[in-house]
Order: structure tokens, then C-alpha cells, then sequence
């Protein structure tokens, strides 16, 4: 009896612990536009592109990481 109530009492413990300690699940969302134009006979492309990017976390944003290759 002594070690049922023990475990329950471990369980109970360590599923309060995971709730209490978790954030709320948020996805960002970026959104792109891409005009790109090819010159065949001088071999090169034109490009400019517009990205929207929305923020879903409770965080306050201070600057963003952005790669281009």
C-alpha cells in the first residue's frame, strides 16, 4: 500500500512539474514574394523579393536572423 501511494505521489509530482514548465506552442509565419527576370543574351537576372514576417510568440523581437544564398 505504502509504495502505491509513493508512486502515485511520484507521478502526480512529475506530471505537475511538465505542465508548470511548459510555454505555449507558437509557429512563426514568413511569407515571400520573388519576381525574377532572366536576360538571355547578357547571361544575367533581375530579382527583388518582399518578405513578410509575423511574430506569434509572447516575445518581443529585437532584430532577425536572415540568410540569403
Amino acid at each position: 500500500m505504502m509504495k502505491t501511494l509513493l508512486s502515485l505521489s511520484c507521478i502526480l509530482l512529475l506530471t505537475a512539474i511538465s505542465f508548470a514548465s511548459e510555454k505555449p506552442y507558437f509557429q512563426q509565419e514568413v511569407n515571400y514574394k520573388i519576381n525574377v527576370s532572366l536576360n538571355d543574351k547578357k547571361h544575367t537576372l533581375s530579382a527583388s523579393m518582399e518578405m513578410e514576417y509575423i511574430n506569434r510568440s509572447t516575445d518581443t523581437l529585437t532584430f532577425l536572423w536572415i540568410h540569403l544564398w
